[in-house]
C-alpha cells in the first residue's frame, strides 16, 4: 500500500472532509450569483462576495438584511469617508476588497488614538462603543463590505453618492 493511501486511512474523517475540497481536482468554487439585485434579506442567498463588492458603484447599498444581521456594500471615491460614528450596542466588521482605507478609532469622540491602514484582503474589527471613521486614503475607489448585528440601516437602503447621506440618520 502506498504511503499516501496509508496516511489517508489514518487521518480522522473530519480532517478528510475539511481537506477534500482543496485536494479534489474537479473542485471549483461557484461564481454564479443568485438573486443579485436589491436587498436579498430574509431568504437564502449564494453569491461571490468579492465580485459583488468590487462591482458595487454605490456609496452604501444594503444587500442582505435579516432579522438579526445585515451586510452592506460600500464604495468610497478618493477622499470620501464613512463619517465619525459609534455603535454602542453592537460590534462591526469591515473587509476591504480594493483600495486603501485609513481607519481611526477611539473610546471617545475627541480622542481617536487608534490609527491603521488597510488594503485589499484586510479585515477591520470595530468593538461596540468605539468611535470610528473610515477614509479612502488612496487614488482609486475604496471597495468594502461591512456586517452589522443587529442591522444598522433599513432594508433596501441605497445611497448612490456620499452626498446622498446628508441628513441621513440611522
Amino acid at each position: 500500500m502506498s504511503s499516501a493511501k496509508t496516511m489517508l486511512k489514518t487521518l480522522p474523517a473530519a480532517v478528510l472532509l475539511i481537506a477534500l475540497p482543496w485536494t479534489a481536482a474537479a473542485y471549483e468554487p461557484s461564481t454564479q450569483m443568485y438573486g443579485d439585485h436589491g436587498d436579498q434579506g430574509k431568504q437564502p442567498w449564494v453569491f461571490d462576495i468579492r465580485t459583488l463588492t468590487k462591482e458595487n458603484e454605490n456609496y452604501r447599498d444594503t444587500r442582505w438584511t435579516g432579522e438579526f444581521f445585515q451586510m452592506v456594500l460600500m464604495s468610497l471615491e478618493p477622499g470620501e469617508v464613512i463619517d465619525l460614528e459609534v455603535h454602542n450596542n453592537h460590534d462591526q466588521f469591515f473587509r476591504v476588497e480594493a483600495g486603501t482605507a485609513r481607519i481611526l478609532m477611539g473610546e471617545t469622540e475627541d480622542n481617536l488614538d487608534f490609527e491603521a491602514t488597510a488594503t485589499s484582503g484586510y479585515g477591520i474589527m470595530i468593538p461596540a462603543g468605539y468611535w470610528h471613521k473610515v477614509e479612502n486614503a488612496g487614488d482609486d475607489a475604496l471597495k468594502l463590505y461591512t456586517f452589522y448585528a443587529p442591522p444598522e440601516h433599513p432594508a433596501d437602503t441605497v445611497h448612490q453618492r456620499y452626498e446622498d447621506t446628508e441628513g441621513y440618520e440611522h
